[in-house]
């Protein structure tokens, strides 16, 4: 009787989940849904801690146990709900800010690989987080000079096509084509 035997060679160890985010500088699940503690709904506390400690709501929904169609019945029909929402997306706005500086200013350490082992690290900053930050918080300076506008309304311009030797504005002559009489 033959056995086979499997054997995994370079087996990497599981990777822990991203979305399911252990708490910083010691804070605790408790200290998360302290943040909700004015909301009465159980299932909107759990949501909206979930949402905060994984900043992603499709997780939230699964980690905290709610169909995902709850929430946005919430979002319509109770009044209160918008505003618990709104903080707790101000909370990861806060967070994912300062990771944004922490990358852009502080650097992030990336290992050095020598025959398969850190031998060392090196700083990674980011020009890209580093520009955008800077442009949000002094647009008077590094903010667009002369493309769109902040408030997301392009500059009022004309744009008037002139071909080789024409001293005006060409216009078409419309004359040509036939025109469609009732329907």
């Amino acid at each position: 009787m033959r056995m086979r035997r499997t054997v995994s060679i370079n087996k990497k160890p599981p990777r822990p989940d991203p979305g399911a985010r252990k708490p910083e500088n010691g804070e605790t699940e408790e200290d998360l849904s302290s943040l909700f503690s004015d909301v009465k709904n159980p299932k909107q506390v759990k949501l909206l801690t979930a949402y905060v400690g994984s900043k992603s709501l499709l997780k939230a929904q699964s980690l905290a146990g709610v169909h995902r169609h709850s929430h946005y019945w919430w979002m319509e029909n109770d009044p209160k709900y918008p505003t618990y929402f709104r903080r707790a997306r101000t909370i990861i706005a806060d967070q994912v800010e300062e990771e944004a500086y922490q990358r852009a200013f502080v650097g992030t350490d990336w290992p050095i690989y020598y025959h398969g082992r850190i031998i060392g690290y090196y700083k990674i900053y980011s020009d890209k987080l580093a520009i955008f930050m800077l442009k949000a918080m002094k647009p008077e300076i590094y903010g667009n000079k002369g493309g769109i506008e902040p408030s997301g309304k392009a500059p009022d311009f004309e744009v008037i096509i002139k071909h080789e030797g024409e001293d005006k504005p060409r216009e078409d002559d419309l004359s040509r084509y036939p025109t469609c009489e009732g329907s």
